[in-house]
Order: C-alpha cells, then sequence, then structure tokens
C-alpha cells in the first residue's frame, strides 16, 4: 500500500467516526480497502474538513463541568479571577475586584437561596466558556458575553 493510498484510509476510518458517528464506537475498525467508492468518501472527507478550515476562525461555547458543592464552586471563583486580581462581574453587573470580593461572591452563592453545602452529591454550578477568535473586539465580546448569559441563563446565578 503506498503512502498516498494508507493517508486516504486512515482520513476514510477517522472522518466516518468525525462526520457520520455511530451510537457508540466499541473498537477500531481495521483500515478500509480502498477501492473506487472509498476514494470518492476520502475526497468528500477532505472536501468537509477543508470547508471547516477555511472558515476558521470560528466562536465556541463550551460546558466544562461545574461545581459540586461550595467549595468547587469557589475554588473556580479565585481562577477565573486569578485569585482576586482580575475583575469579576456578577449577575447584578456589579464589578469588583480582590480577594474580599472573592470571598463575598462565594457567600452570596453560599447563603443566598437554598444553602450549598461545602462538599455536595449535587452539581450547584456549571462553567461555560465563550472562545472567540484572536483581535476580537474585548468591549464587543463583553457585550455578547452579557446578552447570551442574560438570553440564555436568564433567572439563574
Amino acid at each position: 500500500m503506498t503512502s498516498a493510498q494508507h493517508i486516504d484510509g486512515v482520513l476514510v476510518q477517522w472522518g466516518e467516526r468525525l462526520f457520520y458517528p455511530g451510537n457508540r464506537i466499541v473498537k477500531s475498525a481495521p483500515l478500509p480497502r480502498l477501492d473506487g467508492m472509498l476514494r470518492r468518501k476520502a475526497a468528500v472527507i477532505r472536501q468537509r474538513i477543508e470547508a471547516t478550515v477555511r472558515r476558521a476562525p470560528q466562536v465556541m461555547v463550551k460546558v466544562t463541568g461545574g461545581g459540586r458543592g461550595m467549595a468547587a464552586i469557589a475554588a473556580h471563583f479565585r481562577y477565573i479571577s486569578k485569585n482576586g486580581k482580575l475583575e469579576i462581574e456578577d449577575d447584578r453587573e456589579v464589578v469588583r475586584a480582590g480577594k474580599e470580593a472573592v470571598r463575598d461572591l462565594a457567600d452570596q452563592w453560599r447563603y443566598g437561596g437554598s444553602l450549598i453545602p461545602e462538599e455536595g452529591h449535587r452539581r450547584e454550578a456549571f462553567n461555560i466558556m465563550l472562545s472567540m477568535p484572536a483581535g476580537t473586539n474585548a468591549a464587543l465580546l463583553q457585550k455578547a458575553a452579557r446578552e447570551f448569559a442574560q438570553t440564555e441563563l436568564s433567572g439563574h446565578r
């Protein structure tokens, strides 16, 4: 098998996983034998990859877990504020900085509503990350993030 044929075989194998996933992949299928149909499949997958790359850069919204208990939530507040060195904004658009502000925000979460225990089995918070391409205007990014939060997370802290 030549190098180009091997690359096409791997491309078809991974492309089918990426673009046409089954319900669950248990084990890796052997590399497909390349005939005319598989070469055409490889070409189609190549076109989809190129189309995706041409549209880059892109915006991404990612849910990255969350806090099970107040200890985890407070640790995340410290992380995103770089332990109080960066400003942090709450759901009422109050902007504060410093370690005391981070502790105050954690206390608002802990006692505002039902008590959140220090350690827990329930997920009390979700982390949502908004990623923008390099060079995005910071003021527009902040405005877009606020509008996203107001639209998608209204009624939540």
